[in-house]
């Protein structure tokens, strides 16, 4: 049929096509080749407008065309693969409550996007929705859709069982009619039987599916103008589970960490992620993210953001959320150790020479630093509440400053880089904490290289996170404070590094304790 794509089998067949499913032949990309024969001219005009409409649309829940191909009989629209279409599931049984809720927002999300640029469907049905290789919902079959750009929709046309009345009595109508679609559709999932009132009105007590049977009933509104738009649809609370749980960023430093789903980034802007799904971006006071689609960036409410990239929403969040755990904005330095004030609001770590105690959302928890054991009373509540307080009130006279604000309340000048070690040992709420987060971020690069003399050695700063010394017993030590390893060289021996944490052997940390001057101030 094509020398590009190889066909496997059929998979389904209707009025107008044969659907096959295929492979590429280069690149092995599995497929769905509808062949149109293009000696009927009702079926060419079909597929003529399917394939224009789905060049100029683009969305994670409507298909996507690969190419369309013309042969001396045939016409080939070449899709993305399918699993499964929503018909065969309606007939194999029962859905849960989350997984209908799921598909009844997915389809009111690709309605959405559909009537944004001017498209109607006109075919909203169970055996046009598709669950993709991804588990993503594609809606599919634009052979009857409108493009309103041009002019309005007269033709009647759909399926019996999903058409809206006023199509059914062939008056004027509006993209309405897939929103009453759409309510046919999900009611068929929820009660697998024909439209009743009546089963309406029964659910509509249901605690579960009360809510739901309310939405349904304001989309098959009969009337055109009383029924509910996809925007309000979207916006019922039913849905609001999906939202996500919004963490502002303001306060902390420009950031990028790569993941396994993408690149985070944290600038003066907002949060961007770039992933292999797209790149989008959140704007500080928005509900809702800037999307790239066809070179030009588009606001999205969060409401009508498409499933697969709203948990990507909800995972910046997360990735802002650990990151402010990790992050102190102001440290008070007492006689007894250091007092971090964290980005993440209610969240404090007191770090001595044997104890680190972390005050989490009203709660205190102290334990040894090296066992991680549990101990009482030795931190007393009071104290926490009055360095609380302490860094409060700088925060509220200082909080132009750059962090994190730096406090020094000691009557003897002196501390403890045990007291920063403390920090990677696996404190909770700061569990992926690094030394750098501890040190001071206002020391002036200029003085960096400046020798640092001690009653063991000679000391430099070589960078703002690497410190390096050379001993009078010939020893040359590299500490890299941002990824906590202590190098060591030796003559006659190869270079030795260790990895900062616990269990480390106590000689190691006495290496680490000889830079204990660098962070003296």
């Amino acid at each position: 049929m094509n020398e590009k794509y190889r066909i496997v089998r059929e998979i389904g067949k209707g009025a107008t096509c044969i659907v096959y499913e295929g492979y590429n032949r280069s690149t092995k990309e599995k497929v769905a080749i509808k062949v149109v024969d293009s000696g009927n001219q009702r079926n060419l005009v079909l597929a003529a407008n399917e394939t224009r409409m789905l060049r100029r649309i683009s969305h994670p829940n409507v298909v996507r065309m690969v190419e369309s191909v013309e042969t001396r009989t045939k016409t080939l629209i070449i899709l993305e693969r399918c699993k499964f279409s929503l018909s065969s599931v309606a007939k194999s049984g029962n859905l849960t409550y989350k997984v209908i809720l799921r598909l009844f927002r997915d389809i009111l999300v690709g309605l959405r996007y559909l009537h944004s640029v001017g498209v109607i469907h006109r075919d909203i049905k169970l055996g046009n929705i598709m669950i993709s290789e991804q588990n993503e919902l594609k809606i599919i079959d634009f052979g009857l859709s409108k493009d309103t750009q041009y002019s309005a929709p007269k033709t009647f046309c759909g399926t019996p069982d999903f058409i809206s009345p006023e199509m059914l009595d062939r008056k004027p109508y509006t993209k309405s009619t897939d929103v009453y679609s759409a309510g046919m559709l999900v009611y068929f999932l929820l009660f697998r039987s024909d439209y009743s009132r009546d089963k309406i009105e029964h659910a509509k007590a249901s605690v579960q599916y009360g809510g739901m049977a309310r939405l349904l009933e304001k989309m098959l509104e009969k009337d055109p103008d009383k029924r509910v738009t996809v925007d309000e649809a979207l916006s019922d609370g039913i849905f609001r589970g999906f939202m996500p749980e919004v963490v502002e960023a303001g306060g902390l430093a420009p950031f990028e960490i790569k993941t396994k789903l993408g690149v985070v980034r944290c600038t003066k802007k907002g949060l961007e992620m770039e992933s292999s799904a797209g790149w989008f971006w959140i704007k500080p006071g928005m509900n809702g993210i800037w999307q790239k689609s066809g070179g030009e960036e588009r606001y999205v409410p969060f409401l009508a953001v498409d499933s697969k990239t709203l948990k990507l929403v909800g995972f910046c969040y997360s990735v802002v959320g650990l990151v402010q755990r990790r992050t102190p904005v102001v440290v008070v330095i007492t006689d007894r150790g250091r007092f971090f004030k964290m980005a993440r609001e209610g969240v404090y770590v007191y770090i001595t020479d044997e104890h680190y105690t972390v005050w989490a959302d009203g709660e205190i928890v102290t334990r040894k630093s090296g066992t991680k054991e549990v101990v009482q009373d030795v931190v007393e509540r009071r104290e926490v509440q009055k360095l609380i307080s302490e860094t409060l009130n700088v925060l509220n006279c200082n909080g132009h400053e750059e962090k994190p604000i730096k406090v020094d309340k000691r009557t003897q000048k002196k501390g403890s880089l045990k007291q920063s070690l403390y920090q990677s040992v696996g404190m909770p709420g700061v569990e992926s904490g690094t030394l750098s987060n501890l040190l001071e971020a206002d020391r002036d690069v200029r003085e960096e290289c400046v020798p640092l003399f001690t009653d063991d050695g000679v000391g430099v700063r070589l960078a703002p996170y690497v410190f390096s010394m050379c001993l009078g017993s010939g020893e040359y030590l590299v500490l890299d404070v941002k990824s906590e390893t202590l190098a060591r060289y030796a003559r006659g021996r190869e270079k030795e590094k260790y990895r900062i944490a616990e269990g480390v052997e106590r000689s190691v940390l006495e290496k680490v304790l000889l830079f204990e001057p660098f962070f003296n101030g």
